[in-house]
């Protein structure tokens, strides 16, 4: 079933009951925030092969798909036993932490920071 706005305080809920979030972009994405948050509920990921998707989630065969073909991903609905839900929630507790990922951008802010002052001199 379609579901096309669901209210904040409710998405939680109905990603836990989702089989799949469908996510068929087709264009480039900033921050994919739906797909961290249905992962995080434990829900496998659908979307097309689209930046920054295959980037950011490189070793996600268990918890997402990501292709062009529409028919693959539509013969993946067929098949929800292909992800554990277990594992998708592992993965965004390790790929996603808050922690984590801040010192990861800190890192690459000074990463920059280095390089624009080496450019300087």
């Amino acid at each position: 079933r379609l579901i096309e706005s669901v209210p904040h305080e409710e998405m939680f809920e109905y990603y836990r009951r989702a089989s799949f979030l469908v996510f068929p972009i087709t264009g480039p994405e900033s921050n994919p925030l739906v797909v961290m948050e249905a992962l995080a509920s434990g829900t496998p990921v659908l979307g097309t092969k689209v930046a920054p998707l295959p980037e950011m989630f490189p070793d996600s065969e268990k918890v997402a798909l990501f292709s062009d073909d529409l028919d693959e991903l539509a013969e993946a609905t067929l098949h929800p036993e292909r992800f554990d839900r277990r594992i998708c929630r592992e993965y965004a507790e390790t790929h996603f932490d808050s922690e984590r990922m801040a010192e990861e951008y800190i890192a690459l802010y000074e990463k920059v920071i280095q390089s624009a002052a080496s450019i300087k001199r």
